[in-house]
């Protein structure tokens, strides 16, 4: 049996890995989120994102679309993580 690591490791790699986690978001999210998605895609640097708005109103509700994205996405996330931790733990 061969086992191989299919992961980036390493300090330099952790922008490339939010970078590549929010293009993702892009592609899952954009046709039931298209607001946020824009935000998502267009306001984030590497970990921050950086959004204005005329009123605050506006900017809470981009702050709560974008936030729930991203829930749902850590939440998913940790599913993975356990299901794939009780399957190895199973070996």
């Amino acid at each position: 049996m061969t086992y191989s690591l299919n992961t980036v490791t390493g300090i330099a790699s952790v922008p490339f890995l939010a970078i590549r986690s929010l293009q993702e978001l892009f592609q899952e999210f954009e046709t039931t989120h298209p607001q946020a998605i824009i935000i998502i895609n267009r306001d984030f640097y590497v970990d921050d994102m950086i959004i204005r708005d005329s009123s605050r109103q506006g900017i809470l509700k981009i702050k709560s679309q974008v936030a729930n994205i991203l829930k749902i996405s850590v939440d998913k996330i940790s599913v993975e993580y356990l299901t794939r931790s009780r399957l190895l733990g199973a070996l």
